[in-house]
């Protein structure tokens, strides 16, 4: 259940926080009283896009956060993920986004940062609001499944954990057995590769000599660099003697 939501420097307002309680909330109002930036506030905490134009002019940053506490039915419908930042025992979620004039975008799930399609997909379990001519939470299908699924009965409901769970374990083989498959075949190129040079070398029948001679000159040529900056320097060292001996042949 969402307990309370604080706004601060957001468009048009300064700082506001609200407080709910269990149930329907409705907020009404005349024209130009500040529906339609609350409702936009809770878009942004599920996930939707922020234009410019949103922070407020008392500050360089906007904040929105919800603090939404938890039953039991809540705690176990939430995934995984989200029960990881929570924790075993969490009975509270605390939401955040942080807008700056500059663009950036910074989002929190429990202090914890999160991206924005997380961020997105923590709420919308959680909050269902309702803007002017529009419902948000029955235009995904995500909800819709939820909603199929819990009318069908719990046994549709444990039916479609099991089979949730079975997915997830499925998804993660195939990953592992595509990675399995990429290492052989990098495996293989590796062994062709190394049977060419191979072949290469026995093709060469390049004498105990000239293999010496090979790896003085592979030698020389690793240390190219190092040699060719020391040269430099050591003519610059002889460079004044040089100009020093000209100079005194001139005058002779």
């Amino acid at each position: 259940m969402l307990s309370s939501l604080t706004i601060r420097n957001f468009v048009l307002i300064e700082d506001a926080v609200l407080d709910f309680g269990p149930g329907l909330t409705v907020l009404t109002g005349e024209t130009g009283a500040g529906k339609t930036l609350l409702t936009r506030a809770l878009g942004l905490l599920v996930g939707e896009r922020a234009e410019e134009g949103l922070v407020g002019q008392a500050a360089e940053e906007a904040t929105v956060q919800a603090v939404f506490d938890l039953d039991e039915s809540e705690f176990v419908d939430i995934s995984e993920d989200t029960a990881a930042l929570v924790g075993s025992e969490g009975e509270q979620i605390i939401i955040t986004r942080r807008l700056s004039k500059q663009g950036r975008n910074r989002c929190y799930i429990n202090d914890t940062a999160v991206t924005l399609v997380t961020l997105g997909e923590v709420v919308a379990g959680l909050l269902s609001f309702a803007g002017q001519h529009e419902y948000r939470r029955l235009l995904d299908p995500r909800y819709q499944m939820a909603v199929l699924d819990r009318w069908a009965g719990e046994d549709v409901v444990d039916l479609a954990v099991r089979y949730r769970a079975a997915y997830e374990e499925a998804a993660d083989i195939i990953r592992r057995l595509d990675a399995a498959r990429e290492t052989r075949e990098a495996r293989g190129r590796e062994i062709d590769l190394l049977k060419f040079q191979v072949a290469e070398l026995d093709a060469a029948r390049i004498s105990s000599e000239e293999e010496s001679a090979l790896q003085a000159e592979q030698r020389v040529l690793a240390r190219a660099e190092d040699i060719l900056r020391s040269a430099g320097a050591a003519a610059d060292l002889l460079e004044p003697a040089r100009i020093h001996r000209d100079s005194f042949q001139v005058a002779a």
